[in-house]
């Protein structure tokens, strides 16, 4: 069977705006995709500027990432107004099977013009 690049694409996942003073969590669920199965070792949180510009994106994760189950919680906070991030969760599991899920995470000033 042939496949397309499109077919291939998998997009992250939106959650809503935040705004430059909040912290919030963001949640990686690999319940439906490693059933049975569990981590081997915290998966790794990464964090990228993909729209506007923060030299620091990698230091708005806040913390370690939490893991309940096959569940990741990972807070961020000090992000940039106009910016959206991508962050991304890498899971090695016990079987060996290496996986990983992406959130697409805007931020902005809440009651200032959209930038």
């Amino acid at each position: 069977m042939a496949t397309t690049a499109s077919a291939l694409y998998r997009p992250a996942e939106d959650v809503p705006p935040i705004d430059v003073d909040e912290r919030v969590p963001l949640l990686f669920d690999y319940t439906d995709m490693a059933a049975g199965d569990a981590f081997s070792g915290t998966p790794v949180i990464s964090c990228e500027a993909i729209s506007g510009t923060d030299d620091t994106a990698g230091s708005r994760p806040d913390g370690a990432p939490e893991v309940t189950g096959l569940q990741v919680v990972q807070w961020m906070t000090g992000c940039l107004a106009g910016v959206t991030y991508l962050v991304r969760s890498k899971a090695t599991m016990a079987s060996g099977q290496v996986l990983v899920q992406a959130i697409s995470l805007r931020c902005v000033r809440v009651g200032a013009a959209d930038v």
